[in-house]
């Protein structure tokens, strides 16, 4: 008698424990999902990109440096002056990096950057605004797990995520910053045209 009476409260508390389970695990889950919407829209500059008048960015490729030429209104290669700079490139790196977007704020200090590559970071990108203020943004390994870069901001204690898109845009040489102009593509392929009814003529003498 006393196992029939003790039976439907053993089930009632299962039930009870298995539904504790799934309220714990959708409450979890809730939670992940807000925080996940919180990290991805971390903006952590805040740079009129407008003010920005040189940029440096160094890399495994090596370093170039741009400055903003006010009498022509456009970018120039520090080092070569015959360089002609995409315009396009340039403010796209400036709108990324005065209004930077972060994945993820790492609760941790400066002591451990060597952990994330950051002692001697892959990418710096170092931007000088027209009062001399320098923003200088360190790239360093690549977390295997989300595919996100570890970086921090000299002069901030925190150590960020970023993602690989921002990375990638300042991964590059010299020559991927060069201007190709449509003119040039049309002086080509008008060259090549003439080189071909040359040929024709000559072989319908």
């Amino acid at each position: 008698m006393k196992k029939k009476k003790i039976l439907p409260v053993i089930i009632l508390i299962a039930v009870l424990i298995v539904l504790v389970v799934i309220y714990s695990f959708l409450k979890n889950n809730n939670d992940e999902k807000n925080k996940t919407t919180e990290e991805t829209s971390l903006k952590v500059t805040d740079i009129d990109s407008s003010s920005i008048r040189e940029i440096t960015i160094k890399n495994s490729k090596g370093e170039m440096k741009f400055s903003y030429d006010e009498a022509s209104d456009k970018w120039k290669d520090v080092n070569d002056d015959t360089f002609k700079v995409d315009e396009s490139k340039i403010n796209s790196i400036l709108s990324n990096a005065c209004g930077l977007d972060v994945t993820r704020e790492l609760d941790d200090n400066l002591d451990n950057i060597s952990e994330y590559g950051l002692d001697s970071p892959a990418i710096v990108l170092t931007m000088t605004d027209k009062d001399g203020k320098d923003t200088k943004i360190n790239i360093g390994n690549c977390n295997s797990n989300s595919g996100n870069y570890y970086m921090y901001i000299e002069g901030n204690e925190k150590v960020y995520m970023i993602g690989s898109s921002f990375e990638t845009s300042l991964d590059i040489s010299v020559s991927d910053m060069q201007e190709t102009t449509t003119e040039a593509q049309t002086t080509t392929g008008a060259e090549a045209t003439t080189g071909v009814q040359t040929t024709k003529e000559q072989t319908t003498e």
